[in-house]
């Protein structure tokens, strides 16, 4: 049974990354044909002989616009990657009242999920608002440092002393964006369920989401 649950898990992360590739395509093939539209509707307006897409190629910038739409889904993509690439050693604290010790509860976060403190800094993000305590972005020491924190999150179940609080790894607008698509699907879901199991969004954003069913007495799984 544990690898059976293993090999769906993997199926579902395959098939999650599956549909992110394709989606990049949709997109890219929505943004093209948007640029043709608008270059055929333009050469139509402008010049009345222009009868058929071959002449408003020739007749028109059209593949050098063409060319521009995949130049900046390129740039986009080393963007997007710049940007994970800058955030990898990062985590998000969501929950903790704002104090002076951000960095003191950052390093005992780390110890009682097993990991040796190796912090760099910390810091507040986001704006400051009455009542609002905004997230810490903890910046260890490395990548793996990180790493280790999220894998090890599962020793902090049944801790008193984090209940409320959430870790996530420091996503990009993009990823963010992602897990927003993926909730609205489980919230969907959650929707029409009615024998007393919820949907969950799983995985994350760099290895593929995915949505997972379970009991509604469960916090984590």
């Amino acid at each position: 049974m544990k690898e059976l649950n293993k090999q769906r898990k993997k199926e579902q992360e395959v098939s999650s990354l599956v549909g992110l590739i394709e989606k990049k395509f949709e997109d890219l093939e929505k943004r093209m044909k948007k640029t043709i539209k608008e270059e055929i509707d333009n050469n139509h307006t402008n010049n009345n002989n222009a009868k058929s897409f071959s002449d408003v190629v020739g007749k028109s910038n059209l593949v050098p616009e063409l060319r521009k739409v995949i130049q900046d889904e390129k740039l986009r993509d080393a963007e997007e990657e710049r940007q994970h690439d800058l955030r990898r050693s990062n985590l998000i604290i969501f929950g903790v009242k704002e104090s002076n010790e951000d960095e003191e509860f950052a390093k005992d976060l780390f110890k009682d999920v097993g990991v040796q403190p190796k912090i760099k800094h910390t810091v507040r993000i986001g704006s400051k608002k009455l009542g609002n305590d905004r997230p810490i972005k903890v910046v260890a020491e490395s990548a793996y440092h990180q790493c280790m924190v999220i894998k090890g999150l599962v020793n902090l179940k049944g801790n008193q002393k984090y209940e409320g609080i959430s870790v996530t790894e420091d996503f990009t607008k993009f990823e963010r964006n992602q897990i927003k698509e993926w909730s609205k699907k489980a919230k969907e879901r959650n929707a029409k369920e009615k024998d007393g199991t919820i949907w969950r969004v799983r995985g994350c954003p760099s290895r593929g989401l995915y949505l997972k069913k379970i009991k509604k007495v469960e916090r984590n799984d």
